[in-house]
């Protein structure tokens, strides 16, 4: 059963991270409430596996660090692109933020599959 919420959970998270690269079809309002349910989730996870990420080897917590600032970088570029929507930067960092994120996302879902075929014993 947890296999399949995780997989649901996952494609979820993927869902929320295309809406929001489709932002010139979804529109701004749709791109922040769909970024702040897709921060809302990375946070409930983060506070759900927090005390695990201290038992993890070294090149899974660098995964999940990279997610965590990642996220955080998201989150202050786009209230920042939003204010001061003329800054091409802001918007650039904000994009760059953005596939840096999903990137690690991927690669956290590869380390939850290598979890289920017993290569990595905890992973949160």
């Amino acid at each position: 059963m947890k296999k399949k919420k995780n997989i649901f959970l996952f494609v979820i998270t993927l869902a929320l991270c295309v809406v929001l690269f489709c932002v010139k079809l979804t529109g701004l309002a749709v791109h922040m409430v769909a970024g702040c349910m897709l921060l809302s989730v990375v946070v409930k996870h983060v506070c759900k596996n927090m005390l695990k990420l201290q038992y993890m080897p070294k090149r899974i917590k660098v995964v999940d660090w990279v997610l965590l600032i990642s996220i955080i970088a998201l989150f202050v570029t786009g209230v920042l692109a939003h204010i001061w929507h003329g800054v091409i930067v802001m918007k650039v960092l904000h994009a760059l933020c953005g596939i840096v994120f999903v990137i690690g996302i991927l690669i956290h879902a590869m380390q939850h599959k290598a979890k289920g075929k017993g290569v990595v014993k905890d992973v949160s």
